[in-house]
């Protein structure tokens, strides 16, 4: 899972505009070398209900804050009108979001 530094490299480094990928809509963000990378709004899952779907999506970094052993640091982004707010807080853990994978490359 990307830490909160790498999440937040991503929002500074990068573009991001509101498309649909796969029948699916979510936020693209774009590097200035044109790599790209796709979040869906997904939502999320409390109590067996989900909300946000389509409107908003999270993702869940490795990073855990310091103020409560149940939380952990989390990307999110919504679309509003026209315009796609980013953050970062804590929340709770028991919320169920998108988890994104990470790898590192070698460049041997």
């Amino acid at each position: 899972m990307p830490t909160e530094e790498e999440l937040q490299e991503l929002w500074d480094n990068t573009t991001v505009t509101w498309t649909t990928q796969n029948g699916v809509g979510g936020a693209l963000f774009t590097a200035p070398n044109g790599n790209s990378l796709f979040m869906p709004a997904a939502g999320g899952r409390l109590d067996g209900g989900l909300y946000g779907a389509g409107t908003s999506g999270s993702c869940y970094s490795s990073t855990l804050p310091y103020y409560y052993a149940y939380a952990a640091r989390v990307f999110s982004f919504t679309l509003t009108d026209s315009y796609i707010s980013c953050h970062m807080n804590g929340y709770v853990r028991y919320i169920g979001r998108t988890v994104r994978p990470v790898r590192v490359r070698s460049h041997n």
